[in-house]
C-alpha cells in the first residue's frame, strides 16, 4: 500500500475554488510522485450532512472528506469539536497507521485547529508541513470581524507556520518569509493539467479582440468605500477601458462570476461608465469551472489588474496561471512572481496602474494587436506549459521525503 499524505484546510475539493485547485493539483503532482492523497475540506455554510466520515467521496482517484461544523464567523467556530471529528475518523479509517505527512492548506477552522492538529500528529512523530497561499488582508465594514480575523490569520500564517517541518509556499515572497525564519521550503506556483490538443483545437483569434476576467472582485454583498477592499481592481480595468473605447479601440470584455447588478451594488459610481461600454462590456454571472476554462481559452486575453500589497505580493494569482496553462496571454500588474512567467508581448503584457494615461495608451495598443499576432502569443502560451502539475512532482518528493527522514523536531 503506497504512503499516505493527509491534505485538511479551507478547501472544496476539487474544483469549487482556487483553494480547491490548488490542493487537487498538488495532489496529482504528489500522486506522480507515488503517494496516495486523501483530502478533508471545509463545506460552505447552509449545507448538512450526516458528519465527517458520511461526507466520503471520490474524484479522479482521490478520497475526500468535508467537515460540517464549518461557519464563515470565526466568533461562532467549534474547534475542538470538529478537531475530535477528524481525529475519530483518521483511528476509524486507520489512516493513522499510513500517514507519513500531513499537510495543512489554512484552516478549516481557526489558527487553533491547527494547533491541535500540530500538537496531535507531533506526538505520533508524523511530520505537519503547511501549503501556504496567501497572507490575506481581512477588510469589511465589520470592525470586530476585521479584528478576529486578522488575529487569527496572523497566528497561523505569522507564528503556526514558522514551527511546523516544512512550508510549500507558492510565492518567492513566501519562500523567502519562512526560509528567514529557519523552516524548510520549496516554491511551487499554482498547477494547471491543461491538455495543449484541446486548447489548440478550441481557439481562434476573436474579431474584435476578446478579453475576460473570471471572479469576484470583493467580498460579496460588500459596499467598496475603498479601493483596499478590493482584492481585483475590475473598476480600474473598466475605467481603462472606458478610455480605450473613447479613443476608437473596438473589444468585448466578458466577466463571469458577478453580475453587473452585484457589482454596481458595491461600486454605483461606474454605472455612467457601464452605460457607454454597455456594447462592449458583458456580465454574465455565476460560471462552472467548466464554462470558464472554455471561455479562458477562447478568449484572446485575460485581464487582471491588482494593487501592489503585502497580499498581493505574497500569493500567486490562480487566474494567472489557470491562463496562461489554456494558452490564453495575461494583461496585468507586475505583482508577486508574475516577472517569471509573463514575457513582454509573448505571454502577456504588464501595465502600470499608477498612471492612467500611460495604462490606456499601453492598453488600446494591445487591443490593435492582429490576429496573426493574437494567434502566435497564444501558441507560445501552450508550448511552454509553465505550470504544468508533473514538472513539479520530483520537487514536491524530494522536499517531502526530506521533512519525513529529518522527522519531528
Amino acid at each position: 500500500m503506497l504512503d499516505v499524505i493527509l491534505y485538511i484546510g479551507n478547501f472544496r475539493f476539487p474544483l469549487w475554488s482556487a483553494a480547491g485547485k490548488r490542493v487537487y493539483m498538488n495532489g496529482k503532482a504528489l500522486r506522480e510522485a507515488g503517494y496516495e492523497c486523501v483530502f478533508v475540506g471545509a463545506k460552505p455554510l447552509g449545507e448538512t450532512q450526516g458528519g465527517l466520515e458520511a461526507s466520503e467521496s471520490t474524484a479522479d482517484g482521490f478520497v475526500y472528506y468535508h467537515f460540517s461544523t464549518m461557519s464563515k464567523n470565526p466568533l461562532k467556530v467549534r474547534t475542538r469539536a470538529a478537531f475530535t471529528e477528524l481525529t475519530e475518523l483518521l483511528i476509524r479509517k486507520k489512516y493513522l497507521d499510513r500517514i507519513v505527512c500531513v499537510i495543512t492548506y489554512g484552516s478549516p477552522n481557526t489558527a487553533l485547529f491547527n494547533w491541535l492538529l500540530m500538537r496531535f500528529f507531533k506526538k505520533r512523530r508524523i511530520p505537519v508541513v503547511a501549503d501556504c497561499a496567501d497572507w490575506h488582508v481581512t477588510k469589511t465594514s465589520n470592525p470586530l470581524f476585521d479584528l478576529v480575523k486578522t488575529i487569527d490569520t496572523y497566528c497561523r500564517v505569522g507564528v503556526l507556520n514558522k514551527h511546523v517541518s516544512g512550508v510549500i509556499a507558492i510565492s518567492r515572497w513566501l519562500e523567502r518569509y519562512y526560509r528567514n525564519s529557519g523552516v524548510p521550503t520549496v516554491l511551487v506556483p499554482p498547477l494547471c493539467d491543461e491538455d495543449p490538443d484541446e486548447i489548440r483545437r478550441l481557439y481562434v483569434p476573436c474579431r474584435p479582440t476578446t478579453l475576460m476576467y473570471a471572479g469576484f472582485p470583493f467580498r460579496e454583498a460588500m459596499r467598496v468605500t475603498s479601493p483596499n477592499m478590493m482584492k481585483d481592481r475590475l473598476d480600474v480595468a473598466l475605467t481603462l477601458l472606458h478610455q480605450a473605447s473613447r479613443r476608437g479601440s473596438d473589444f468585448i470584455f466578458n466577466i463571469y462570476g458577478i453580475t453587473k447588478s452585484e457589482y454596481l451594488d458595491s461600486l454605483p459610481w461606474q454605472a455612467g461608465i457601464l452605460d457607454e461600454l454597455v456594447d462592449k462590456v458583458n456580465f454574465w454571472g455565476f460560471a462552472t469551472n467548466d464554462k470558464v476554462r472554455q471561455q479562458t481559452i477562447q478568449s484572446d486575453y485575460m485581464i487582471l489588474l491588482r494593487d501592489s500589497n503585502r497580499m498581493t505580493e505574497a500569493g500567486f494569482s490562480t487566474k494567472v496561471a489557470e491562463s496562461l496553462s489554456c494558452g490564453t496571454p495575461v494583461v496585468t500588474t507586475r505583482t508577486s512572481d508574475l516577472g517569471e512567467y509573463v514575457e513582454e508581448g509573448e505571454t502577456g503584457y504588464f501595465i502600470d496602474i499608477v498612471c492612467e494615461e500611460a495604462a490606456v495608451t499601453r492598453l488600446a495598443s494591445i487591443l490593435d494587436n492582429t490576429a496573426d499576432e493574437r494567434r502566435r502569443q497564444h501558441e507560445v502560451c501552450v508550448e511552454r506549459r509553465l505550470f504544468y502539475y508533473a514538472t513539479y512532482a520530483q520537487t514536491l518528493a524530494c522536499f517531502l521525503a526530506k521533512v519525513v527522514q529529518q522527522g519531528v523536531n
